[in-house]
């Protein structure tokens, strides 16, 4: 090898080795995604557990008082259908934005900010859910 040849040949190996430790630093500076202080404790875990079936069982609930609904405009004739049947169709809109929400929010239990703003956008469907068949209910009176 001649001299220019040894000259090149040593920058080289000097400038991958000079990398190398970049690449090092870099990632010895970057987080760890595979953290166990992002994963949610077992406690948090029960508690989005115990809320998810809360609002299962108040969405299941709230799904029997529409059919009911239904089912006595059907009963007390034409005049309760046409009344209820605008507000029967918001309610099945609502309960089904609800159920979506729901089922969003099933699948944010690693994201603590996410599960935040998700059960924020549940707790306000299920409030306007219960607003309209309260609504609903009243004008089939």
């Amino acid at each position: 090898m001649n001299e220019p040849q040894k000259r090149i040949t040593a920058l080289l190996v000097v400038a991958i080795v000079a990398l190398g430790l970049l690449w090092q630093s870099a990632c010895a500076r970057r987080p760890s995604t595979d953290s166990r202080a992002d994963k949610p404790s077992d406690s948090v875990i029960r508690k989005h557990e115990e809320y998810i079936r809360k609002i299962q069982m108040e969405l299941n609930q709230i799904d029997q008082q529409i059919e009911w609904l239904e089912r006595e405009a059907n009963k007390n004739g034409l005049k309760a259908r046409a009344r209820t049947r605008q507000a029967i169709i918001e309610l099945n809109e609502k309960s089904a934005a609800a159920h979506q929400k729901l089922e969003h929010l099933k699948r944010s239990y690693s994201n603590q900010e996410a599960w935040n703003d998700i059960k924020g956008g549940v707790n306000a469907a299920m409030d306007d859910l219960k607003a309209a068949y309260q609504r609903a209910a009243f004008n089939l009176k």
